[in-house]
């Protein structure tokens, strides 16, 4: 019996396994918050144009996290999206139904990206994401 219940259990695990996977490939894409060069003591430097970091990280095939962070301190949400003719189309809420993250309302809320694989480009807030490697 106990013989049985063993082998029952490794079945369903392994039929666990094998259902839940997929195709969908993980991908992060980072902002490019450009350079710009300063001279420092005669030596010409590059500096961020800016010290927010955000990044745009796809969770699943319909889920995604927007990820922002000003310095040591940040915030996330999760966000389903679609992909449509290259056009990378997040929804309107999160999904918790908010429509605000941390006051970037309309910086990813309702957004329609351009997509490929190794970029996104958001030409109405004009930011860049390149795929990270």
């Amino acid at each position: 019996m106990k013989k049985s219940i063993e082998i029952i259990t490794i079945l369903i695990l392994i039929g666990i396994l094998i259902s839940c996977k997929s195709n969908y490939r993980y991908r992060a894409y980072e902002f490019d918050r450009g350079i710009e060069w300063k001279i420092i003591d005669g030596i010409k430097k590059p500096f961020p144009k800016t010290y927010v970091k955000k990044s745009i990280v796809f969770i699943s095939d319909s889920t995604l996290n927007y990820n922002i962070q000003y310095g040591g301190i940040g915030a996330s949400t999760t966000i389903k999206y679609k992909i449509d003719n290259n056009s990378l189309i997040i929804d309107t809420v999160d999904i918790y139904n908010r429509k605000s993250f941390q006051g970037f309302t309309n910086e990813i809320f309702g957004v329609k990206i351009q997509y490929s694989n190794d970029s996104l480009i958001d030409k109405k807030h004009l930011q860049k994401y390149y795929l990270k490697k």
